[in-house]
């Protein structure tokens, strides 16, 4: 759906419910896809509201598109009021050999003014998948920018756990960017804790890639983006390329002014992974450009990093990690902190390459 401006201002309020979607046996065609859930153009003051959309107990096969596809969820262009989207919760589904990608995501909030955004959390978990040709979870969540006046943004976070992956492509693949792009004002963006742990991935590509880039970036005034902790913990991966790449790129980046950004801490810990393939690196875990380009009096934090105690086996390099360019290009009064990293009790049978390199 994609209501727009109908009624008059300050009156409107739109509710959509729960979407409860149970026990369901899918074969062939498209799976179960949902095409817009979006709010544009709303008039002055409205309010809308999505509830949870809860997909569980299904088996699905898929030979003609995504078994799950949830193309857009999206509020923008928007002045006052406030939007609310509810939990989306992807739940003990059984999902054999289809051809292309099994869970597809979009979503993302922009161009607004004195909104206040509440975003539920993504969880995805006891999935069992299997995919003949491309990703298993491809999801690029939460575009958020645009920011003006009192617009504030809250988001949950996210869960992707104790799911069983085999994949001819990448097992989980995860871009997220623009998580406040282009704040201003009085802005807020908050973010909780994002945790992918004790996932079971076999994947001819990479097994768990998470991009983390853009975010925190183009501030203005006294904005502020704040996020909660990192967690990719107890998986068991196989992979043809970088079993677990995890990377901030252009993170508290071009900040002005009386900014303020904070991040949680990173842990890449007790995973059991295997680089039989042609990547680089079995683990690369890593800030770069994190804290570039600050002026005035902004202010960048971030919390501890652990890559600790992972089981490695590579054909290629076992682990490279460390902060690049971090506080690079700071001037006036801006101020970037970053806590301790620490490396330790990981066990590494690397081929040929490093086993460790870290760069500091």
């Amino acid at each position: 759906s994609t209501p727009s401006n109908s009624s008059a201002a300050s009156d409107v309020y739109k509710r959509q419910g729960d979407m409860v979607i149970r026990n369901n046996t899918v074969h062939q065609g498209f799976g179960i896809q949902f095409s817009r859930v979006e709010f544009e153009n709303m008039l002055p003051g409205a309010d809308v509201s999505v509830g949870n959309m809860i997909i569980s107990g299904n088996s699905i096969i898929a030979d003609n598109g995504r078994a799950i596809d949830i193309a857009s969820y999206s509020a923008r262009n928007m002045n006052g009021g406030s939007v609310t989207f509810g939990d989306i919760q992807i739940i003990d589904n059984e999902i054999p050999p289809i051809f292309p990608t099994v869970i597809d995501i979009q979503g993302g909030v922009w161009n607004l003014t004195d909104v206040a955004v509440s975003i539920g959390q993504l969880v995805i978990i006891d999935n069992n998948m299997t995919t003949m040709m491309g990703d298993a979870i491809y999801i690029d969540w939460w575009d958020i920018y645009d920011l003006h006046g009192a617009t504030t943004v809250v988001v949950a976070g996210a869960r992707i756990n104790n799911n069983t992956i085999d994949a001819s492509g990448d097992g989980i693949y995860l871009l997220w960017d623009r998580v406040g792009y282009g704040m201003y004002n009085t802005s807020s963006v908050t973010v909780g804790d994002f945790i992918i742990d004790s996932n079971i991935v076999g994947a001819t590509g990479y097994g768990i890639y998470f991009d983390f880039y853009d975010t925190a970036y183009d501030m203005y005034d006294d904005a502020m983006a704040t996020f909660g902790n990192f967690f990719v913990t107890n998986n068991d991966v196989i992979s043809g390329g970088e079993s677990i790449f995890f990377e901030w790129c252009d993170v508290g980046y071009q900040m002005y002014n009386d900014t303020y950004a904070s991040l949680g801490e990173v842990h890449i810990e007790h995973n059991t992974v295997n680089m039989t393939g042609g990547g680089w690196m079995a683990i690369e875990a890593y800030p770069v450009d994190v804290g570039e380009y600050m002026y005035g009096t902004s202010y960048l934090a971030y919390g501890d990093w652990y890559v600790d105690g992972n089981d490695v086996t590579s054909v290629g390099g076992g682990i490279y990690t460390g902060p690049e360019y971090v506080g690079y290009y700071t001037y006036d009064y801006a101020q970037v902190h970053f806590s301790d990293y620490y490396v330790r009790d990981n066990v590494i049978v690397a081929g040929n390459s490093e086993g460790l390199e870290v760069d500091y």
